[in-house]
């Protein structure tokens, strides 16, 4: 059985990114830290939009049961880490250390969404081996 599906700290983080991922594609110029509003077009705005999607897709796996909810969590997470790590080297490349710390911050969010998805894929597996024990299938 998946035992954290609903962590309230993850439901928060996951929630934090659409908010921002949704604001920074309808009011970019307002809300685009000057970090991101110095990037080429339309690489601001693919961020955004990436964060939206991302924390979209893992806030709907949360809330959904059996195995398809935890497989969506897994896939947005882990679209949210390429993501972010991609930009975070980005901005490194572009910018050095005046985007350290968005770099910085991106690269921890992508690890703390790896960690997440591979604790999914442990509970997976210990979903499907209890399965094949009560079902006694033994291939």
């Amino acid at each position: 059985m998946i035992r954290s599906g609903r962590n309230p700290h993850e439901v928060a983080l996951l929630a934090a990114a659409f908010v921002l991922g949704l604001a920074g594609l309808t009011a970019f110029g307002q809300v685009a830290t000057t970090t991101v509003r110095a990037l080429p077009d339309p690489f601001g705005h693919v961020l955004y939009g990436g964060l939206a999607v991302g924390a979209l897709v893992s806030l709907v796996g949360v809330f959904l049961a059996g195995y398809i909810g935890p497989l969506l969590e897994r896939a947005g997470l882990i679209g949210l880490a390429l993501l972010c790590a991609g930009y975070a080297v980005t901005i490194l490349g572009l910018f050095g250390g005046r985007g350290l710390s968005f770099a910085l911050f991106m690269l921890a969010f992508a690890a703390a969404n790896l960690v997440r998805a591979r604790q999914i894929g442990r509970e997976l597996d210990e979903m499907q081996a209890v399965e094949v024990l009560v079902r006694g299938d033994r291939s």
